[in-house]
Order: structure tokens, then sequence, then C-alpha cells
């Protein structure tokens, strides 16, 4: 899929090319080279080596979708190993859950263009398997492996700002299990980096013109133009986003069913997930925080979109697994023992039948071809009209008509 399809995807490969031809983070190819504050400065970094090694838009964009399929067969094995280490799941179940999470058709759509979800995954995913690497080792009583932690955690933040619902999870869950110090341990530092770089975008971003805000600048205007200027509004609109939410995570678990199967289908699945959250809060403590934490993310931010909810998705599987050990365990009634094992077992077979064939059938890049179609036309048709020191004007693909055709762009809003 080349690269500049959808919108971040094309800011990532050209924020990276910026920095690696020592420009900073700008928008270099947009007039007059804005200042690019919008995302976090890890994924343009990662995306900055790979120019500086291969040097051509199409090789970089190769190189970034493979790092992406790795990083989810790392990530699925941490999660593998954190269930079964942190509370004791069963091999066979363990490996089920850390290949359902990553090998979902929603998170593989993720992995298939230049988008930063599978690196943000891999690193949340070491983050929960530190805790219990950590605990394993010396029951948590060491500060350089907390502080280890807390880098681990900077560098999530700094590549979402998602990861600041693991930084909420982990303070949290450090604050009751060890006490403040070892929270202020985990949690101050990547809290202190986020700040700074927000500090940062928000003086850097003020020279974006007003029109391009919202497109060019950081994302945090979204949420405060939301909350602070419309609070009534927000608030009104909150219970319909709560269910928003609620229905883009049991979409993720039961893809190609929608309706009232859905929601008859998801809930007994939450239940899973509730009982897992029970265990998970007493054997592995920043997982089931920053489920919590992660779930309050969505509910603010004001846009729902499939790509946040994939986080939540692998959090959520993890819990599913724990649930059904915890109501296998003998003090459960048998028959809550027998409908959740029937449970499980239907879920896998219908999750693992339906994405087989929706990646057989190549659904996770049919959007992003539609749209690679649709670039390429725009490409040829700019090549015979437009010179190629032109200015290309272009509400949609600007970053790739950049990328692909050269010329300099000046994004709009329709």
């Amino acid at each position: 899929i080349p690269v500049g399809v959808w919108h971040d995807d094309g800011v990532y490969a050209l924020v990276g090319r910026a920095l690696a031809e020592g420009h900073g983070f700008s928008y270099q190819g947009v007039v007059g080279a804005p200042p690019a504050v919008k995302f976090p400065p890890v994924y343009p970094s990662f995306i900055a080596g790979l120019w500086w090694t291969f040097g051509d838009v199409g090789a970089v964009t190769l190189a970034a979708t493979l790092s992406n399929v790795l990083f989810l067969a790392v990530e699925g094995s941490l999660l593998a190993w954190g269930v079964r280490a942190a509370a004791g799941v069963p091999r066979p179940m363990a490996l089920a859950a850390g290949g359902l999470a990553a090998v979902s058709a929603d998170v593989l759509r993720t992995s298939s263009a230049v988008l930063s979800e599978p690196l943000f995954l891999l690193l949340a995913t070491g983050c929960l398997a530190s805790w219990v690497a950590v605990e394993t080792r010396d029951g948590g009583r060491g500060t350089k492996l907390w502080l280890v932690v807390a880098a681990l955690m900077l560098i999530t933040v700094w590549t979402r700002a998602a990861g600041l619902a693991l930084v909420a999870g982990f303070g949290l869950a450090a604050l009751l299990k060890h006490g403040p110090r070892t929270a202020a341990l985990v949690a101050v530092p990547p809290l202190v980096a986020w700040a700074g770089w927000s500090a940062w975008a928000a003086a850097r971003g003020a020279v974006i013109p007003a029109d391009l805000a919202d497109l060019l600048g950081p994302y945090e205007g979204w949420l405060r133009e939301q909350v602070v200027h419309d609070p009534v509004g927000f608030a009104a609109r909150l219970p319909g986003h709560v269910v928003g939410v609620l229905e883009r995570t049991f979409v993720l678990w039961l893809p190609r069913t929608g309706g009232a199967w859905l929601w008859l289908a998801g809930l007994p699945l939450a239940g899973l997930v509730g009982a897992g959250w029970v265990t998970a809060r007493r054997k592995w403590p920043p997982l089931a925080w920053s489920a919590l934490a992660y779930f309050g993310l969505l509910v603010l931010w004001p846009y729902l979109d499939r790509r946040l909810v994939v986080p939540f998705h692998f959090l959520t599987v993890a819990l599913m697994a724990m649930g059904v050990v915890w109501l296998g365990e003998r003090t459960a009634p048998a028959w809550a023992r027998r409908v959740s094992l029937s449970v499980a077992l239907l879920w896998v077979s219908f999750f693992s039948v339906v994405t087989t064939h929706r990646i057989a059938v190549q659904w996770p890049t049919s959007a992003y071809r539609i749209r690679a179609e649709r670039m390429a036309a725009g490409v040829e048709a700019l090549g015979r009209i437009v010179p190629p020191g032109g200015v290309v004007g272009a509400p949609e693909f600007w970053a790739g008509l950049n990328l692909h055709g050269g010329w300099t762009v000046a994004p709009s809003v329709l």
C-alpha cells in the first residue's frame, strides 16, 4: 500500500523525511514548512531512521509495514507470556489470547500502512510485561528496575498520547501495592516528558494558521474545544458516546456482527472481561487499571474511530482469558464454569473463522486499495498539468502528493 493514502501515514512519512534531512519536526513539502506538532516524536523518528537507511519512499513504506508485522508478532508473544506469568493462565489459553489479540483483521489493518499503532501496542505490552518481570525478580523493592519501567512508559507516551492511560494505570497500581514512592518513580518521568513535549508543541504550533490548526496543530485542541467551550453539550453527548465506545469494542470482538445480535453476544463476553478485571486487579494490577483508564480515555475523546479502540482490544482479550480462568476456579459454581468455558470456546471459534475469511479476502487493506487508486489517479492527472516545482492545493492526499509527485502542497480544509 503506497504511503499517503490516509492522512496520518502520509504525515508520518513527511515528518520522518524532514527529520532525516536535518529539518527537524516540520512539514517539509508544505507551503511555509510549518512545525510538525500533531504527533509525538518517537514514531516519526523511527520513520526518519528508515529514510536515512533506505532513502526511497517505496523502500521506506515496505520497511515500515514489515516492521509493523514484526511489532505485532512480538507484542502477541509478550501478551501471552504476561497472562501466563502474572495470572497462571494455562499455556494453550495464553497463546490463544496473544494470537487472537494480534491476528485480528482490525489490528492487522493498522499494520498495513505507515501507522504508529503496532509500535505503540508493542511498547504498551512491554510495559505490562515489565511489571511482571520486576515483581517476579525482587517483589518490586528495587529502584533501578522501576526506573526502567518508567523509561519504557516515557517512550510509550511519546509514541501515542493514549499512553497516558497506561501511566495512570501504572501509577495507581504502584500506589496501591507499593506506596507513593514507587508510584512517583513510575509515573512522574513519563508525565514530565509528556508535559515538556506538549509545551513545546503548543509554543511551536502557535504559528500554524487558525484554519489549519485542526489539521496540522496538536490534538489537545480538539478535546479543549469540546470540553471547555461546550461543557453542557459535551456532557449531554456522553451517554450516547459511551454506547458508541462499547459498540465499537464489541465489533472488534465480533466482526461482521451488528444490531441486536452484537449486543446479545457482546454482553456475555463483557462479563468475562469483568471477571478478568477482578483477577487482574490482584494478580496484574496495571493491566486492570490501565484498561479502566483507557476506557475512560475513549469516553472522553470526542471522536469515535475504530483505530482508537485497537489498543483496548488487546487489553480486553487478555482480561477475557483471565476471566475464563477465574470463573473456572473451584470456588465458582459449576454452572458458571460451564457457561464461561462454552462462551469462550464459541467466541474463539467464531472469531477465528471470521477473521481468517476477512484476511483471505484482503479486507484489512480493501479501503487502502480504493484510496490508493484515487491517489494514483490524482498524481497521474496532476503530472500532466502541474510543473515539477508547482504548488498544489488539496484537502486530501496532500502528503502523498508531495511524497509521490514532488510538488509543494497547500493543505486545505473543506
